[in-house]
């Protein structure tokens, strides 16, 4: 849930890179180009702002800020509803490495993200590492310093005699500085045992995001499969990916 959007549109903006009618904001760059992985980044480093504020043209929501309906996360007794969270702060993105390799078809991508903070309404139930919670309000969740590695691998796949890309073998990897958490109104409204939650989320946030980190995972890389796979199979691939 940590900028999930951003990830996708840096990938979409390499993407478009190789393509035939790129839009006039990102600049090609050739495959049999030595330096490809330079001229990638350069590329999506000028394109980024362009890309952050929105381009309805190629589908491409604004994430300044960036808006959902509903993230829902199950992990093992823990059970997360955030209803029509907001996320700020994925402005100031840094896009630090692209790598491809043309003959295997990986690729890897890069991104440094600062003050992310995500904002909403929550409904929370279970156990989280070896406490019961519960309750339902407000929350405000801070992720400083996130950065987070997309892999994956480009196969090709036949329709109606036309290649077209598919994303295949992708991971999502994330290291991450701090995270900071408040959840308002825990237990009913209950100050003292809500503040002691709140204390034991932050002294504990590592832990936290180990015990349920892997589901936020799941639900990051699925979106960026979703929306790669979305643009791959509607453009065919020699469009996409110039020799």
């Amino acid at each position: 849930m940590f900028g999930v959007r951003c990830f996708c549109l840096l990938l979409l903006s390499f993407n478009l890179i190789n393509g035939l009618h790129p839009p006039s904001y990102i600049k090609p760059c050739s495959l049999s180009d030595p330096n490809l992985n330079d001229c990638a980044l350069k590329s999506g480093i000028e394109a980024l702002p362009h890309l952050l504020e929105g381009d309805k043209k190629y589908g491409i929501q604004t994430l300044n800020p960036y808006y959902v309906d509903l993230i829902e996360v199950n992990q093992g007794d823990l059970k997360v509803n955030l209803k029509k969270p907001v996320t700020t702060g994925l402005e100031k993105v840094t896009l630090k490495a692209v790598k491809i390799d043309t003959e295997t078809k990986k690729m890897s991508i890069n991104t440094l993200f600062h003050n992310i903070v995500v904002t909403g309404n929550y409904e929370i139930s279970g156990k989280i590492l070896i406490l019961p919670i519960e309750g339902q309000g407000k929350l405000n969740i801070t992720v400083v310093n996130g950065l987070f590695t997309y892999e994956f691998t480009i196969a090709k796949e036949i329709k109606n005699g036309v290649e077209y890309a598919k994303v295949t073998n992708d991971i999502l990897l994330m290291d991450i500085e701090r995270v900071f958490f408040n959840f308002e109104n825990l237990f009913n409204g209950d100050k003292i045992l809500g503040d002691q939650i709140n204390k034991f989320l932050n002294e504990n946030w590592q832990d936290v995001l180990n015990e349920a980190g892997g589901a936020a995972i799941e639900v990051l890389k699925g979106a960026c499969k979703n929306s790669l796979n979305g643009l791959f199979l509607k453009v065919p691939y020699n469009e996409l990916f110039l020799q």
